[in-house]
């Protein structure tokens, strides 16, 4: 949010010459938006409307092409952003941009640029990607005309429309412009400024959405290190950069490395906050990932139930258990998408406990909820249907599993492309289903597509590579080839004992 501090107003009044009834009106304008922000902080959002109403009022007084107008209308905006109520936000979002564009006489770029920024934003919560690439353009064009070529203000524009395209898979274009805002911000501040946190934390998800979590590994380490120096190592503030440290082992498979950090990040959390705050729940997730990861569903568990329990009795949700059904009547927030994964998660461990009917209606739950939260083509919605198809293999029902496989295979490919690790894993699974059927040929194809992106993704000796070496062999033994059969046993048994010998 724009805030107008006491030092702008200051600026303002010093660099117009106004009549004193106008002198006035600028303290009432002043008055009415201070009201206004504290009422929001306290959240008595009906009072503070009426005082922003009161504050755009007397802003118009000083002429719809004035600065301070749209200084209100951004203020305003991010007022019913903040309240969900988007529609209101990009009316006065767009008046705000038109008034920059129009303003006359002396104003700070930067107040501009900060409304266009916060716009792009809006956007790009609601998933729009396409306007909110456009409005940040906008910016940097903005940026660049203005100020400085290496302003800090126009770093902070670069790298938050690098995270637009890397949300729409440009990961080169991403890339590019995160690393142009990364070099002004080192120029401007050295290599270990503060400022350059959220930018490092682009680039490493830019690289990890590409799965070059090794090569993210060290920026995120950069990272923390940058936090650690400027704040108590248990300071609030160090929690995400410690749990990003963590999803990043984790995604590499290094299940002890990433259990120390999301350990470390949920005691951060917990001091901070308190045991019952929803602040817990993102880190009690990557806690119940981590543990069906390992195999330890009966440590998973409690994370998913805790963490929903918090999430359920904060927001609007009922839920009802007839039969092992669960409902959802109605559900608000932001938390929608954590509570959706914590579903998965639970229908995961009930499908590992061997009951079926609950793990069935959880997942079809976080199925329904994933698609409605994240739309069709999400990884999130593929993950869901993996999961019911990994079920329904065990239940015999064939048809319908081999149907969410290739949905979720399409899906993953398109988001990813063909040789990312999700897209291995539907592989692995769709032979095992064609295993199960006896459809050898189909099988034998899919494991050997399945092994090679493995072989690349990990690059040396992993279980997940002998994961599909054991199942060729298994399937060559089936198919009573046996000397292939012993040659992939024989490569498998090595790797492991290998794997097992290393420090």
């Amino acid at each position: 949010m724009h805030v107008i501090t006491k030092s702008l107003f200051l600026t303002v009044i010093i660099c117009c010459v106004s009549t004193p009834a106008l002198s006035q009106d600028k303290e009432i304008w002043r008055r009415h938006l201070y009201d206004a922000k504290d009422f929001m902080e306290m959240g008595i959002y009906g009072t503070a409307e009426e005082f922003y109403d009161k504050a755009l009022k007397e802003a118009e007084l000083f002429g719809l092409e004035d600065p301070r107008y749209a200084l209100t209308l951004n203020d305003y905006a991010y007022f019913h952003k903040v309240q969900g109520h988007y529609k209101q936000a990009v009316s006065l979002y767009e008046k705000a941009v038109y008034v920059w564009d129009q303003a006359e006489g002396d104003f700070n770029p930067a107040d501009a640029i900060v409304t266009l920024r916060n716009f792009a934003a809006l956007h790009r919560v609601q998933n729009k990607l396409s306007e909110a690439e456009r409005i940040y353009k906008k910016a940097v064009k903005y940026a660049k005309k203005f100020l400085d070529k290496h302003h800090p203000d126009l770093a902070v524009c670069l790298y938050e429309l690098s995270e637009v395209y890397a949300a729409m898979y440009r990961h080169h274009k991403a890339k590019q412009l995160c690393l142009q805002a990364l070099e002004i911000l080192e120029e401007e501040y050295g290599d270990q400024g503060l400022s350059l946190v959220p930018c490092l934390d682009i680039l490493a998800s830019i690289y990890e959405a590409q799965e070059w979590f090794r090569d993210a590994a060290p920026i995120r380490k950069r990272s923390l290190g940058i936090l650690g120096k400027n704040f108590n190592p248990e300071h609030q503030m160090v929690a995400p950069a410690v749990t990003n440290l963590g999803r990043n082992y984790y995604n590499q498979c290094e299940l002890s490395e990433a259990e120390v950090y999301f350990q470390l990040s949920l005691t951060i959390r917990e001091k901070a906050f308190g045991t019952d705050d929803p602040a817990l729940a993102a880190a009690m997730l990557d806690m119940s990932d981590l543990y069906l990861a390992k195999g330890e569903f009966s440590r998973a568990e409690p994370f998913c139930q805790r963490a929903l329990n918090i999430l359920l009795s904060q927001e609007k949700l009922k839920m009802e258990s007839k039969s092992g059904t669960i409902i959802i009547d109605e559900y608000l927030g932001s938390d929608r998408p954590k509570v959706a994964s914590l579903m998965n998660n639970l229908g995961v461990i009930r499908f590992h406990q061997e009951r079926h009917a609950e793990a069935d209606s959880l997942l079809q739950l976080a199925l329904a909820l994933r698609k409605h939260i994240l739309g069709n083509q999400h990884s999130g919605t593929a993950e869901s249907q993996r999961n019911l198809a990994q079920l329904y293999t065990v239940l015999g029902r064939y048809e319908e599993a081999e149907e969410f496989l290739l949905s979720a295979a399409d899906i993953f490919e398109f988001n990813h492309g063909s040789r990312h690790m999700s897209v291995s894993k539907v592989q692995f699974d769709l032979a095992e289903l064609y295993l199960k059927q006896a459809r050898y040929k189909e099988a034998e194809a899919l494991y050997k597509r399945s092994l090679s992106i493995r072989e690349v993704s990990f690059s040396g000796d992993h279980l997940k590579v002998v994961e599909v070496l054991e199942a060729l062999a298994k399937l060559y033994r089936t198919t009573e080839q046996l000397s292939r059969g012993e040659e992939y046993s024989t490569l498998a048994r090595e790797m492991r004992e290998r794997l097992e010998s290393s420090p």
